[in-house]
């Protein structure tokens, strides 16, 4: 027969003790970590959701209509109307800083390629592939292998990504 003394009581319930303080840890983990998810998920619906505000904002429509209708066929044509005609140049910048500003979001891993590939392709897309050029040759020009390289990384990331996945292509 078995004997229950003191020790083997108390060795028992520390064993207890220190296996339910392991399960709640983890516990405590796993929801931190679904906290922290849905934090990040949040924060990107929100990033998403400023940029599609300034897209489809009057003023983001207008500049998108600018940039549209503008007409060069090299990088000096380009500069000209960059530099001569306000209206364009604002608009050009509205939306260069735009994708900028996605650019670093997405290679700082804020913001979700997905997200962009699902409602915000074809913006990028459209403009970058206008402006690659003209962009490559105002690098070469200022000496700055920077300008704009945030935007040329988010057109980059979302290519590949497209590729990875053809069901998003809208063409």
């Amino acid at each position: 027969m078995i004997e229950i003394t003191y020790q083997m009581v108390l060795s028992t319930l520390q064993t207890a003790g220190i296996l339910v303080g392991i399960f709640y840890y983890i516990m405590t983990l796993r929801y931190s970590r679904k906290i922290q998810k849905m934090t990040l998920l949040t924060r990107q619906s929100q990033l998403l959701q400023q940029i599609l505000d300034k897209s489809t904002s009057r003023e983001g429509m207008e500049y998108n209509r600018i940039c549209s209708k503008a007409e060069w066929s090299n990088y000096d044509e380009w500069l000209e109307r960059y530099s001569s005609d306000e209206d364009y140049h604002m608009a050009f910048q509205y939306w260069a800083e735009c994708f900028e500003s996605v650019g670093v979001h997405l290679k700082e891993g804020i913001f979700d390629i997905r997200l962009l590939a699902l409602r915000s392709a074809s913006g990028v897309i459209w403009f970058w592939e206008r402006h690659r050029d003209v962009i490559y040759e105002r690098r070469k020009r200022l000496n700055n292998r920077r300008y704009f390289d945030m935007w040329e990384y988010a057109y980059d990331q979302l290519m590949e990504y497209l590729e990875e996945n053809p069901e998003l292509k809208t063409s």
